[in-house]
């Protein structure tokens, strides 16, 4: 595996809780992007429904997590 820099900056947008937990691992050969890309959009509609915002998950834990 290569850790290019769309790799890399996925890896930080999960480790930020900043995409579905396991998303960023996924290879680009695999069949289920398409499912996952449809659970993302659910998560993002429930999120505006709960008024949830990035500043809401991007905390200084979430940044702490981020660093580790």
């Amino acid at each position: 595996m290569t850790m290019g820099a769309a790799s890399t900056m996925t890896s930080a947008a999960e480790a930020l809780g900043m995409t579905l937990s396991g998303f960023a691992s996924i290879p680009a050969v695999d069949s289920r992007h398409a499912q996952f890309a449809s659970l993302t959009g659910q998560r993002i509609v429930e999120m505006v429904w709960a008024d949830q915002k990035p500043s809401d998950i991007l905390t200084a834990k979430s940044f702490d997590n981020a660093v580790t």
